[in-house]
């Protein structure tokens, strides 16, 4: 049994969701077409770093016409 990946540190799981959040703005640029983006249990990305909505509206924030966006979460019982 291979073992499992290492998991990314704090600063390179930003990086990448910084690089994912730019995504749906590259496509806009090259076709002009909307990239609907949907992120479920949105709450656990807050356990994980709790200025991660922060940083995720500082990007989605720009994308204007490029993106619409659905967050979706849920209490625990």
């Amino acid at each position: 049994m291979a073992p499992a990946p290492a998991r990314p540190g704090a600063d390179e799981a930003r990086t990448a969701l910084l690089e994912l959040l730019e995504v749906p703005a590259a496509l806009y640029d090259e076709d002009g077409g909307l990239t609907i983006v949907c992120l479920d249990e949105f709450q656990d990305l807050l356990v994980a770093d709790d200025g991660l909505d922060g940083l995720i509206r500082s990007v989605i924030q720009h994308h204007g016409e490029a993106a619409a966006y659905v967050f979706a979460g849920s209490q625990p019982s």
